[in-house]
């Protein structure tokens, strides 16, 4: 299974809120293998959905709080999950940051 991980960019964050940071990872069997990481702009559904599709991914975990984007990229058959969901995966959940607080 193919995973891309959309992140908020904070060096562009102030720029433009469209600019993501997207790691890719393949999972398999609870092992994780990072296939890459790109910087994107996604104000364009149709453009990361051709993007999403050419990697190749399955599921991706994002915060979009857009319900058209997030319905029209699970029509063709992409998973979206809240980010906060990746402690829910054991391979996702070793990225998460352990915080004392």
């Amino acid at each position: 299974m193919r995973v891309a991980v959309f992140l908020d960019n904070v060096n562009y964050e102030e720029l433009n809120k469209f600019i993501k940071e997207v790691f890719i990872f393949d999972i398999d069997d609870n092992s994780l293998k990072v296939i890459g990481e790109e910087t994107i702009l996604i104000d364009n559904v149709n453009y990361t959905l051709t993007w999403l599709l050419s990697k190749k991914v399955n599921i991706i975990y994002a915060n979009t709080n857009n319900e058209a984007f997030e319905i029209f990229i699970q029509s063709s058959g992409i998973k979206i999950m809240p980010l906060d969901e990746i402690k829910n995966n054991p391979a996702l959940e070793s990225l998460l940051i352990k915080s004392g607080y």
